[in-house]
Parts: structure tokens; sequence; C-alpha cells
């Protein structure tokens, strides 16, 4: 097994940690609340899905790419939660699009897992920079998607 791959194995394992440490010691599962729901496990199941949708199908490229994409998924996550204010009309919005965001996340993973551009498959430093460049261009599209919905 090579670094690259040892790598991103231990990234997996701390994405899939890092939700529930976040909740755990800083107490934000108090903000998660939809009217009565308890959000909490939809915040950290919308979460999971834009860890897993599109970094398996970077699995398919190359390690780098799946570290990229965790690294980018984990840092939205953060900047979702500290963007949400505790107002429930916020916390709607900001799930609203983050759900979009990992709607279009595995949907342009789609195109380098099965064309193979050479930015992906050149070095691990390409494909850890596309990878996250990618991930961070689904959150402008699911922007750019609920504005136009919402006119």
């Amino acid at each position: 097994m090579t670094t690259e791959k040892k790598i991103a194995l231990a990234v997996l394992c701390i994405g899939i940690l890092f939700p529930l440490a976040y909740e755990h010691f800083y107490g934000s599962y108090l903000r998660y609340t939809f009217g009565k729901a308890d959000f909490i496990s939809g915040g950290t199941l919308f979460y999971w899905i834009t860890l897993f949708l599109p970094t398996v199908l970077y699995s398919r490229l190359r390690p780098a790419a799946f570290i990229g994409a965790q690294l980018a998924t984990m840092s939205l996550f953060l900047l979702v939660d500290l963007g949400m204010s505790g107002d429930p009309k916020s916390d709607t919005i900001f799930w609203t699009l983050y759900f979009a965001w990992s709607v279009f996340a595995g949907l342009l993973s789609l195109y380098p897992a099965r064309k193979k551009p050479k930015l992906f498959t050149r070095s691990w430093l390409s494909a850890l920079i596309a990878s996250a460049g990618y991930t961070y261009l689904s959150v402008v599209l699911a922007i750019l998607i609920l504005k136009l919905t919402a006119l």
C-alpha cells in the first residue's frame, strides 16, 4: 500500500468521525432544529452523503483526488455551521444549500471519474487541487440554481 493510499484512508477515518466530534465538543447540535424535528441526524446524513458521493467516484482516479474532495467537504461543513446564526430561517436556507451542494458534488464528480482527464491523473498535487476545485465549483452551482429557482 502506497503512502498516498494510507493518507487517503486516514483522511477517510477523520472525515467519518469529524461531524460527531465537532458536535460533541462544540454542542452545535442545539442549533440544528427545523421546526419541531431535530435536524442533527439530517445534517450529519447530508455531510456523509457529500463525503461519500463524490469521493467514491474519485477513488477510481488517484487517492489524492479522494483526499482533496474530503478536505473540501470538511471545510464546507465548517463554513455552513459557522454561517448559521441560530435563526431557524437561516438554518433552513443553509441546510437547503448544503443538500443542493451534495447533489451537485456527486454530479460533477461523474465527469472526472468516467473520462479520467490528465489533470486528475498527472500527479498527486494536481489531483488534490482539481478534486477540491470541483467540490467548490459544485457550491457555486448550487448557489446559482437556488438563486434562479427563488426568482
